[in-house]
């Protein structure tokens, strides 16, 4: 008896998947990377690095495919990895760049910026900010993830991650202003 993996739900392709039936990537794969591309695409704003995120995404699938529990929905599982995938590679895009200081120049001038920068230039207006604060600053100009996204990757409630970024916002104005005043 042959089985069309194409009719079958994704939770039990994941399962066939797990006892080792590669087709069952396969189609999975087939399935779902056009959605993950569009959204990667979406979050990135660069094409090649989203199929760079879209490649990095389904391996780590691959080699998470053991953890994954077919109870629950796999394209919310999908859909985590590759958020994951995105802000693992923020990190190591981060860790690359070297920053701007801050100085009046980039303060005063209506910077008109390439995405590739903004981290260049937020970075150091981030400050001593604390981590969770950076991130979620990060996470919502940078990414222009919502803020349930945010809450999901910092592991808080929307409303929690609502005030992250406005007390980062207050901290940065604040440290604008106090420059200002000992110029």
């Amino acid at each position: 008896m042959d089985i069309d993996l194409k009719q079958l739900s994704d939770e039990s392709l994941m399962k066939l998947y797990q006892e080792g039936d590669e087709m069952a990537f396969e189609v999975l794969y087939t399935r779902h990377s056009p959605k993950i591309y569009a959204f990667l695409t979406k979050k990135v704003g660069d094409t090649a690095l989203a199929s760079d995120l879209l490649q990095e995404t389904f391996f780590k699938l691959h080699n998470s495919r053991n953890s994954y529990n077919s109870d629950y929905p796999f394209l919310p599982w999908i859909f985590t990895i590759s958020k994951n995938t995105i802000v693992d590679s923020m990190r190591k895009m981060k860790k690359s760049i070297k920053t701007l200081p801050i100085n009046e120049e980039i303060l005063t001038q209506n910077l008109d910026v390439a995405e590739n920068n903004k981290i260049a230039i937020l970075e150091p207006m981030l400050g001593n900010l604390p981590e969770n604060q950076k991130k979620a600053l990060t996470l919502r100009y940078l990414e222009d993830w919502t803020f349930e996204d945010i809450a999901q990757i910092l592991q808080t409630s929307p409303a929690n991650s609502r005030k992250l970024i406005s007390r980062g916002i207050k901290s940065i104005k604040n440290t604008f202003s106090k420059m200002g005043e000992s110029e």
